[in-house]
């Protein structure tokens, strides 16, 4: 995620319409609201002044993609303070064009979430061994290849 987060941080800083990543970690949540993800742990990490990144989120300057990482390690008693201060996140956002990617563990806390906003999805992603690697790619290389064939190679 991480990796993600500086990725997205040099597109930005070569394109204004590419969103600024915020990128978070959950291990040390200790509980708070909304303006504790934001305020608090996200500029705190970021290297960003508090209100500025207020302000960004809750108005409509440029559009930003919170990244929030380690959501499963948040203690059993925390998870329902994270979701409350999850879902003010989304409210927050009022405009609409901001993003928040969490990553989790299947489990609990993504079913949760799934219930509170009708605008989350979740994106599953899966390892896959050398048999499914090389199924996967067949089926694709096989899929691009007929398709070049009945285009003459032409796209």
């Amino acid at each position: 995620m991480l990796y993600t987060a500086q990725q997205l941080a040099a597109e930005a800083l070569q394109d204004s319409n590419k969103p600024i990543p915020a990128y978070i970690s959950l291990r040390l949540f200790s509980g708070g609201t909304t303006d504790t993800l934001l305020e608090e742990m996200a500029a705190y990490a970021n290297g960003l002044e508090r209100r500025i990144l207020d302000a960004l989120w809750r108005e409509k300057h440029r559009t930003l993609c919170l990244i929030v990482n380690d959501a499963d390690e948040v203690p059993d008693h925390l998870v329902q303070t994270l979701v409350m201060a999850l879902n003010g996140l989304f409210k927050a956002n009022t405009s609409g064009q901001h993003s928040l990617i969490l990553a989790c563990r299947l489990g609990s806390l993504c079913n949760t979430l799934n219930n509170i906003n009708p605008y989350f999805y979740e994106l599953e992603l899966v390892p896959l061994n050398d048999s499914e690697i090389d199924n996967f790619l067949a089926r694709h290389l096989k899929s691009k290849h007929s398709t070049n064939e009945q285009t003459g190679g032409k796209r």
